[in-house]
């Protein structure tokens, strides 16, 4: 499966609803006050009924979405031999969403990582910068390369980027400490989130580089319809756009 970056279009299709063009001009314009360049990765998978938008997708109708995660790290799924995760500098720096519309409110959490660095045990916290790891993904058989789950922040000599992944899907594997560590790692994670919700017309920007968010399973089949980009603000002087 090849992974190509993309300018997003500058309108929806001609089947785009005023709502949909609304939506779309909202979301493009926050990331240009943000200084970034929107973009959305796009695959060739026929088994994946979203795969050819851009911009539109139904959150709560994606199973991949649910857990921790950062767009961009592991989007679409595993394909060996191809790598799981992606160089930091291709990582998206912003995800939004916004809420289309829908009987019930989408429901979100993100952790924030200093919030999370500081309340993690410091050997816990050097574990994970020293040990690397691998996962088993329940859903595809395979296993990623190693990886370390706590790595610096480009951003911030004095921060962390985090990577944590969905529980119920991601079995962690490595050193016993390690895997120790991590899960511990999930469960101050888990009780450091902060909630948000988003009700039609609401938005929410989360920082790529600097938190991990999860978008919360639907509680009944009448889930909110949500339009979500991803951007960069290095997207323009990447030499390319396609990344194996």
């Amino acid at each position: 499966m090849e992974l190509t970056f993309g300018a997003l279009p500058a309108a929806p299709g001609a089947d785009g609803s005023k709502a949909d063009i609304a939506s779309e001009a909202c979301l493009m314009g926050s990331m240009a006050l943000l200084g970034a360049s929107a973009f959305s990765y796009r695959s060739h998978d026929n088994d994946n009924p979203f795969a050819h938008l851009f911009t539109k997708i139904i959150l709560h109708e994606t199973g991949d979405v649910f857990g921790w995660h950062r767009d961009g790290r592991c989007s679409p799924a595993f394909d060996a031999p191809r790598r799981f995760y992606r160089p930091e500098e291709h990582v998206p720096d912003f995800v939004a969403a916004f809420c289309l519309r829908g009987d019930e409110p989408a429901s979100a959490s993100y952790v924030d990582f200093r919030e999370l660095a500081t309340a993690m045990a410091p050997e816990d916290l050097s574990c994970l910068q020293r040990e690397t790891m691998t996962f088993f993904d329940t859903d595809t058989g395979h296993r990623t390369e190693q990886v370390h789950v706590v790595s610096p922040s480009p951003l911030d000599d004095n921060s962390y980027i985090i990577d944590l992944k969905h529980a119920d899907r991601f079995e962690p594997e490595g050193h016993p400490e390690a895997v120790s560590a991590y899960r511990r790692a999930c469960d101050v994670a888990q009780s450091k989130a902060h909630r948000v919700d988003l009700h039609p017309g609401d938005m929410v920007v989360f920082n790529n580089k600097r938190c991990v968010h999860a978008w919360s399973p639907k509680e009944s089949t009448r889930g909110a319809w949500l339009q979500g980009v991803r951007a960069s603000c290095a997207v323009k002087n990447w030499p390319s756009r396609s990344v194996q």
